[in-house]
């Protein structure tokens, strides 16, 4: 167990699957108490942190939502007094081709994987300060490879619309 993670309270958005699921389980298995922040079910992520012996808050929580975050904000306040550890690990992508991807659709996606590390920072970093502690974990979902793909579509589109070329590796012009 990492005695720095002991007793502390971990804050993870996303943490129902994936690798927001993982953070939780590891800081639990360290010794954290985690509170999981996310709209889908987080039965299978909390029995996870159970089965390690912590504490775990699961809060269906849209980090999208300014008055959903302070909700979540002033029960992890009331229920564990502090947060120590914020993750930010909530991130969408839909799975449609670019062209047929719609202004909302882009919003929904700025929303969820943006707009959200300003608002759960805004909700927790303060407190975090303010006690002189704390660490905050940025998982940063722009190097996913269905991210990259989609950039890479997005530069293709944005190369043929403007009528350049794509450079090589070398820097040549191809």
């Amino acid at each position: 167990m990492a005695e720095s993670h002991h007793d502390k309270v971990a804050v993870i958005s996303g943490a129902a699957r994936g690798i927001g699921q993982a953070f939780a389980h590891r800081l639990a298995r360290d010794g954290a108490n985690i509170v999981i922040a996310d709209v889908l079910p987080a039965t299978d992520t909390a029995k996870l942190v159970q089965e390690a012996g912590r504490d775990v808050l699961a809060w269906k929580c849209d980090v999208s939502s300014e008055s959903s975050v302070n909700a979540l904000a002033t029960e992890v306040t009331a229920r564990f007094g502090r947060c120590d550890i914020l993750i930010n690990c909530a991130g969408i992508y839909p799975r449609q081709p670019f062209a047929e991807m719609t202004f909302a659709d882009w919003r929904r996606m700025q929303a969820i994987n943006l707009d959200s590390v300003f608002l759960m920072c805004a909700a927790f970093v303060p407190g975090m300060r303010g006690a002189q502690m704390g660490a905050h974990c940025q998982y940063g979902f722009s190097y996913s490879r269905h991210s990259r793909e989609r950039v890479r579509a997005l530069r293709r589109e944005q190369r043929r619309y403007r009528g350049t070329y794509a450079r090589s590796g070398d820097g040549t012009r191809r």
